[in-house]
């Protein structure tokens, strides 16, 4: 492995304080400690078990192994709890087949071993870029959700043809009320949505991420 020449300035620096390498071999898990260790305090686990034990606190970030359901856990840990820290998937066989599946299970980069320290410095930032857009996308999406859920069951059906754009005529034709009653449900959405017109409440539906 080449020799560590550092290349992150300090305020990339201070958005990782620590890094929790997660690989079931252990030379493999002390060969990453050793890579990773000259720029943050280092924490090296078996597991997921032993990550949840051991869980990290603020401006962390999770270095996985790619084996079996390893990514796949590490996220649905983060969701669990409500924390969500750059993930970044590490193997010596980056596939691209293995990689896609890494970043749709929620790694935000994936890194071929060995890897060039200064290549992981240089990619950082754009790993904590991507996680900082995931968790915010993920608040937005609790959000919405969280004020979808004051609906009720006819006002969600009147704000699902809003979100289609359909007019307040079409709904009422395929609900079979009248249009004047759809208005009045579709005040009553926007209030309870918090939205101040239609276009809002579009914008919090497509947030939710509804099926």
């Amino acid at each position: 492995m080449n020799s560590i020449s550092p290349m992150l300035d300090r305020n990339e620096l201070d958005e990782v304080r620590s890094v929790v390498v997660v690989a079931s071999d252990a030379r493999l898990r002390a060969t990453l400690f050793n890579s990773i260790s000259w720029f943050a305090y280092t924490v090296p686990v078996e597991d997921t078990t032993e990550l949840e034990r051991y869980w990290p606190g603020r401006r962390s970030m999770l270095l996985v192994h790619d084996e079996e359901d390893a990514i796949e856990k590490s996220a649905a840990l983060m969701t669990q709890r409500g924390d969500w820290f750059p993930l970044v998937a590490v193997s010596a066989e980056a596939t691209l087949e293995r990689v896609v599946d890494a970043i749709r299970a929620g790694a935000v980069d994936y890194w071929r071993l060995p890897f060039d320290p200064d290549a992981v410095a240089a990619r950082l930032p754009e790993a904590i870029g991507r996680t900082n857009a995931e968790h915010m996308r993920r608040e937005r999406r609790a959000r919405a959700l969280k004020l979808i859920s004051r609906l009720s069951p006819r006002e969600h059906q009147v704000m699902r043809g809003l979100a289609h754009g359909y007019s307040s005529k079409e709904i009422a034709n395929h609900l079979g009320i009248s249009p004047r009653t759809v208005e009045i449900h579709r005040a009553n959405v926007i209030d309870r949505l918090e939205a101040r017109s239609s276009t809002e409440v579009v914008r919090l539906v497509t947030e939710a991420d509804l099926d």
